[in-house]
This record gives structure tokens, sequence and C-alpha cells, in this order.
């Protein structure tokens, strides 16, 4: 896919709603390797949506936001630092950002 494409467009869309998952990469790894990392979790997740454009648009909501994401993050960083580290990479960060809403939730009801 060619820089600055529709689908590239539509990655970086996506990934910026990842912040997140972005920073607490660069927390894990090195700025270089952040760098590396992250740019395969863009070409795999463009790869995605380009490989499943056909989805229908009622579950694109689900696969561009949070599956295909998530699944690029995971698979990117186990090729950089194992399957060990990408699991509980994924676990840990996904933890932390529930408690971080379950916390805000309970002060906005409070």
């Amino acid at each position: 896919m060619k820089e600055g494409s529709k689908m590239s467009g539509k990655t970086d869309k996506i990934l910026k709603k990842m912040k997140w998952a972005k920073e607490e990469l660069y927390r894990s790894f090195s700025k270089e390797e952040g760098d590396r990392i992250w740019k395969a979790v863009h070409v795999r997740l463009e790869g995605y949506l380009e490989e499943y454009a056909d989805i229908p648009e009622g579950e694109r909501m689900h696969t561009d936001s949070r599956i295909f994401p998530m699944a690029a993050i995971y698979l990117s960083i186990k090729d950089a630092a194992g399957e060990e580290f990408a699991f509980d990479f994924i676990r840990t960060k996904i933890h932390r950002k529930r408690r971080r809403l379950l916390r805000f939730l309970y002060e906005e009801v409070s």
C-alpha cells in the first residue's frame, strides 16, 4: 500500500485511537525498537483492512476498531519479543486501561 493512500489514511485514523497502546509500547521498548514495532503494527493492520475489506459494515465497527488493531499489536510485539512477552503486554495494558475506565466511571457516578 502506498503512503498517503486511502487505506493508509484509515489505518492512521484507527491507530490514533490506540494512543494508549503506543505509549505503553514506548514504555516497554527503546525508541528505536518501539518505532520498528509500531511500523510493523501499521503495516500489519493495513494488510488486515485490505484483506478483509468485504466484511459487512455492521461488523466493521468491531473488526476495525478492536480486533484487527489488537491482533496487529500482539503479533508485532510477538515477532519482536516473543509470545510470552506479547501476551503479558496485552493482558497487562488492557487491565490498566480497564481500571482507568472503571475509576473514571466511578468518579462520574459518585
